[in-house]
């Protein structure tokens, strides 16, 4: 489950909000576990398009996937990762991953989770 938050966002011209999700605890929902948390924030800019980034965080160490539709932000991503590396190193994060991925991610799927039907089992006993 995840906290959710739109922000305004008056650079872009399309995508007017800028949406946060992160991740509630799981012992305890109403709290953030800052050691271990995931963050989606899925933004709109004229020059690298529609993003959606997901930042996976277990205590120092974080993975970095950015979905974007346009090749020229992936490559941007790509070329750039060796700095954001740099960047965490200094406020003693470790990042084990940055992919960069050309897939719409819906996140209202992960706002709100849905259950195959197919998959579920159904279950008749008598006495």
């Amino acid at each position: 489950f995840f906290n959710y938050w739109m922000i305004p966002n008056p650079m872009a011209t399309a995508l007017r909000d800028i949406e946060l999700m992160i991740s509630k605890d799981p012992v305890n929902k109403k709290k953030i576990n800052p050691d271990n948390t995931t963050v989606v924030i899925k933004c709109e800019t004229n020059d690298l398009g529609m993003l959606t980034i997901i930042i996976e965080i277990k205590g120092k160490k974080m993975a970095y996937k950015v979905y974007s539709e346009k090749e020229l932000t992936q490559k941007f991503v790509v070329d750039y990762s060796s700095d954001l590396k740099s960047s965490m190193e200094n406020l003693s994060y470790e990042v084990t991953s940055v992919r960069s991925l050309k897939k719409f991610v819906d996140i209202q799927k992960l706002l709100i989770p849905t259950f195959d039907l197919n998959d579920m089992k159904r279950i008749s006993t008598e006495v």
